[in-house]
């Protein structure tokens, strides 16, 4: 054997080393992609979960002092006048722009409930007591919770509320007490 044959043997010997290194090193970056690419989808997962987070506690603030304001039918205590209903702002905020609406009805023992359509620029934080009105309404005072007697198992006579809270977002109170965003 001569040397030419020698070194063409090594030339061949290192030829297949080479490929068997370039394939090792394609199976490794092949391997790394692919772990990258299950760690870029457990990333994005995970940004979409904390996307979903933020978007329930904006929503949840955003509720926040609308919760915070009911109604219900009332009447005020050493009074015999109509039955009216009671605004209560437990939010450290004023509501703007407040609509006070309850239809005309009768009730079983055949007591008027006359109609309350009432639209109040700002009602601070505190009770109030809204009763039906001839001819302009009187800015409702604050009220303590002694002064007043609800009228408990008559929803029917509950009214609606529509409002404004602080940060200008309108909101509507049903009777059924389902709050919405207007």
């Amino acid at each position: 054997m001569n040397w030419v044959d020698i070194l063409q043997g090594l030339g061949s010997v290192a030829t297949a080393i080479g490929s068997v290194a370039t394939a090792i090193a394609l199976f490794y970056v092949a391997l790394s992609t692919a772990h990258a690419k299950k760690a870029a989808e457990a990333a994005e997962q995970q940004l979409n979960v904390e996307r979903v987070r933020d978007e329930e506690r904006r929503q949840e603030l955003s509720r926040a002092q609308a919760h915070q304001v009911s109604t219900w039918p009332a009447r005020r205590l050493g009074s015999d006048g109509p039955w009216g209903v009671a605004i209560a702002n437990v939010s450290n905020g004023p509501i703007y722009d407040v609509a006070v609406t309850r239809s005309h009805s009768v009730t079983q023992g055949g007591i008027d409930i006359d109609a309350i359509n009432v639209t109040l620029k700002v009602v601070p934080p505190g009770l109030y007591f809204v009763k039906p009105h001839k001819g302009i309404p009187e800015m409702p005072k604050a009220v303590s919770r002694a002064e007043l007697e609800p009228i408990f198992k008559n929803r029917d006579f509950c009214a609606e509320l529509t409002f404004r809270d602080s940060m200008a977002r309108a909101w509507r109170r049903l009777p059924d007490r389902t709050l919405a965003h207007v």
